[in-house]
């Protein structure tokens, strides 16, 4: 038995080693093209809509990112408020809503999750280095660059998760809170709705389920029945997307290493079974 045990798990290493060596190789073959569209045209269709600058697009390394940032606050003397209020202009600037995906052609699990688990979006972008590397980005991607930026210049952030239901169906959006001399505040890079940001009490009211502060910042969704269940300040001073990223690269680890799992296991009970042949 160990030894028919032994046999399955040699092939099914192989495949997996195959398996591999082909995507790697695929992979190695079109490493050029992963850089390219990372900066996407901006879509006319958003003209006028959604703020956007391409000289801010385009600053896709993260400390020259955070050197035009900090430039930017020493010219004009910003502090307290003044600098997460900065940051989020500045990343209005950078985004456009589109979402942006990892490329990894070797991550088959990954592949496997995303095709029984669409709604899931497997390969989003989650890490703020990478996603410094685009122009486009929805609304969790942007409020990771946003957090993390803030975290930066050493400030207490927390991530603001809605799940309400409107007529239409629901609105599920994800924003920041950052924490300034003791009060919160609310920022949407991605919505960029107009409002106050000075204004701690804004966010005490979509926390409240508010329906008249929910209309005033996003007038295009019509919000009915409010409970303050569906709006949730969550992850304080922690980083969102911890295990997504964490199921990322433990399925590229698997997928490209899984083969030496299996040999051992093969050669343990290759073991098992020749001592078992000697004590017969």
């Amino acid at each position: 038995m160990s030894q028919i045990i032994a046999k399955f798990f040699w092939s099914v290493g192989f495949l997996c080693l195959i398996l591999a060596l082909v995507l790697n190789l695929n992979s190695f073959m079109k490493k050029g093209d992963d850089t390219k569209g990372s900066i996407d045209p901006f879509p006319d269709s958003l003209i006028g809509i959604e703020i956007y600058d391409l000289k801010v697009a385009q600053i896709t390394d993260k400390e020259e990112f955070r050197n035009f940032l900090e430039e930017g606050i020493r010219e004009n003397k910003y502090s307290g408020i003044e600098i997460p209020i900065f940051v989020d202009d500045v990343i209005r600037k950078k985004y456009f809503h589109k979402i942006s995906y990892i490329q990894d052609r070797t991550n088959w699990l990954l592949f496997l999750a995303d095709k029984f688990f669409p709604k899931k979006e497997f390969f989003s972008n989650m890490k703020p280095k990478d996603l410094l590397k685009t122009n486009h980005g929805i609304c969790n991607q942007q409020a990771i660059v946003f957090q993390d930026l803030v975290k930066d210049f050493g400030y207490e952030f927390a991530s603001v998760e809605f799940n309400i239901r409107t007529p239409k169906g629901y609105f599920g959006h994800f924003a920041s809170a950052v924490k300034v001399d003791k009060e919160w505040f609310y920022f949407d890079p991605h919505r960029e709705p107009d409002y106050n940001r000075r204004d701690s009490s804004i966010l005490n009211a979509l926390l409240e389920g508010d329906e008249v502060i929910f209309k005033d910042l996003y007038p295009s969704t019509k919000f009915e029945n409010i409970d303050e269940n569906m709006i949730i300040l969550s992850k304080v001073n922690e980083f969102p997307a911890r295990r997504g990223v964490i199921f990322q690269e433990f399925s590229h680890l698997i997928s490209n290493y899984s083969w030496l799992i299996f040999f051992l296991l093969a050669l343990i009970f290759g073991r098992f079974s020749k001592i078992s042949n000697r004590k017969k």
